[in-house]
């Protein structure tokens, strides 16, 4: 994965390749996302799956909003091994909208809303060409210790 910042515009983008005949392996059921690139609401955990993602983020400090950021970024993942399902991939759009206060008694606090639209043609247990779209709300906070 690379990062390139210039002024307010910050540009990510990475590759990531899964090898193995089975899926990364699971603690409890859910993907240590802290440790994968490709930071996402699908897995992109399956066996002999290529991953590429960019993603793009605006900071409207210079726009007396200081804290407010916004994101997009795009996940692809193809080349998954399965046996009887040929060309089978995963793609996930996001766009973010986040409020970090810079100062007072909310500093440290974070909020942001996350649009995700996913489509998966062959997932875990899904019929072919299963998509959904997705809204979160997430909160946050930071402790400096």
């Amino acid at each position: 994965m690379t990062t390139f910042q210039h002024q307010n515009h910050l540009f990510t983008a990475g590759l990531q390749k899964n090898i193995g005949d089975s899926s990364f392996p699971l603690l409890t059921g859910y993907s240590p996302q802290h440790f994968l690139q490709a930071w996402s609401i699908l897995t992109f955990n399956n066996p002999e799956e290529t991953i590429w993602h960019f993603s793009y983020i605006y900071d409207f400090k210079d726009w007396n909003l200081p804290g407010v950021k916004v994101r997009f970024a795009y996940h692809h993942g193809d080349g998954i091994q399965r046996p009887g399902l040929a060309d089978n991939k995963e793609i996930e759009r996001v766009f973010s909208l986040l409020y970090n206060p810079t100062q007072g008694w909310l500093k440290g606090l974070g909020f942001e809303w996350r649009y995700t639209d996913a489509n998966i043609k062959y997932g875990a247990g899904m019929q072919p060409g299963k998509s959904f779209v997705e809204n979160r709300l997430i909160t946050s906070y930071t402790f400096k210790f």
